[in-house]
């Protein structure tokens, strides 16, 4: 799929990500939700995630209902479009969960291979989600982002090229220990270099609880990164 849309963004723009790294986004990206945020609303990647002995790859945004709609960080084209979603069930959920435990990370995160029974078990886990290409580094790797946990996604055709303006899906809890219920909604956005996903972290912070301030200061340069100001909070 990423092969098709390169030929055919030679016809429509794309972002320029071509400095983009697992750093650095630049300056091309926007919030992919329209309420306000502040930085207390917000996990941001690097994060420990102890339920599944992993490392959280992406950004929460928190304080939103299901259904509040989902846009574009940046322009792209659809990859990815869960359009169609069967829930895990429960009881498959703590067997995963059981394995992670059993590897001590997350089958199917960065560096950690698929689980033998399960697959890739993260994305179980991410639920219902969408993932849009956005173009290549200058070293010819694809820039991606993905959306999960969503309740809903947009009638999306794969190929499809979208703007910020157009609505890819809304958010939900799927994937989630509480999903179908009403609670624990939130939008998971992750944003992927090639394989590797991107954190304003140092490589030694991943996966590690900072001290309050250095927690402070991630969370405002993760929303920064993605064009947020402290004007809009």
């Amino acid at each position: 799929m990423i092969a098709l849309v390169r030929m055919r963004a030679d016809d429509l723009p794309l972002p320029d990500v071509s400095k983009t790294t697992t750093s650095d986004l630049g300056p091309v990206w926007a919030l992919p939700l329209r309420a306000s945020f502040t930085p207390d609303a917000i996990r941001t990647p690097g994060d420990p995630r102890p339920y599944r002995h992993g490392v959280h790859q992406g950004t929460d945004f928190y304080g939103v209902g299901i259904g509040e709609p989902v846009y574009p960080a940046a322009t792209g084209f659809v990859i990815r479009a869960d359009v169609e979603y069967t829930r895990t069930t429960p009881v498959t959920r703590r067997a995963m969960l059981t394995r992670c435990r059993a590897v001590g990370a997350t089958p199917g995160e960065y560096g950690v291979a698929a689980d033998p029974r399960y697959g890739d078990i993260l994305d179980k886990l991410r639920g219902r989600q969408v993932w849009l290409y956005h173009g290549d580094t200058e070293d010819g790797v694809p820039v991606l982002s993905v959306y999960a946990h969503l309740s809903g996604v947009e009638p999306l055709h794969l190929g499809e090229y979208v703007g910020p303006d157009r609505q890819i899906g809304a958010v939900g809890n799927t994937g989630t220990s509480e999903e179908g219920t009403d609670g624990g909604a939130h939008l998971h956005m992750e944003v992927y270099v090639g394989e590797r996903y991107w954190s304003p972290r140092e490589p030694e912070e991943l996966g590690h609880v900072p001290p309050s301030a250095r927690r402070r200061e991630l969370r405002e340069a993760t929303l920064r990164a993605l064009g947020w100001s402290p004007a809009d909070g």
